[in-house]
């Protein structure tokens, strides 16, 4: 037979001491987020969240260059919608990246250098 106390008894989550408490500095953070950004693509504007309000994987995705999976994660599906049939070019995407992360006061990191040599070529 088992006898036990309070003292015995697990902690709960909701009750353990941390050093940050992110559910309950949630609402402070977020006021402290900065606005998205507007971007007219084909006629449609679109708003880009902040960078601080995207969701920790789209950074990467933006570093990496993947901007179709950058843009599903951040935009709201009609947006999403409207930055796919856009078709836009490279130089496009870039310049939206440059304003947005410019708004957001954030760098993305150094972008990895590929090589940009072919198996073809050969340095001597």
């Amino acid at each position: 037979m088992t006898n036990d106390t309070a003292a015995d008894a697990p902690e709960r989550d909701d009750e353990a001491e941390v050093d940050l408490d992110l559910d309950a500095e949630d609402v402070l953070l977020r006021e402290a987020i900065g606005q998205p950004t507007t971007v007219r693509v084909a006629g449609k504007v679109i708003s880009v969240p902040h960078q601080k309000d995207w969701e920790w994987q789209a950074s990467q995705f933006l570093g990496q260059g993947l901007f179709s999976a950058w843009a599903r994660l951040v935009l709201s599906e009609e947006d999403f919608k409207a930055f796919q049939d856009a078709e836009l070019r490279n130089y496009q995407v870039e310049k939206i990246v440059e304003v947005v992360t410019a708004n957001s006061g954030l760098s993305l990191g150094k972008r990895s250098a590929r090589s940009r040599s072919s198996g073809s070529t050969r340095k001597r």
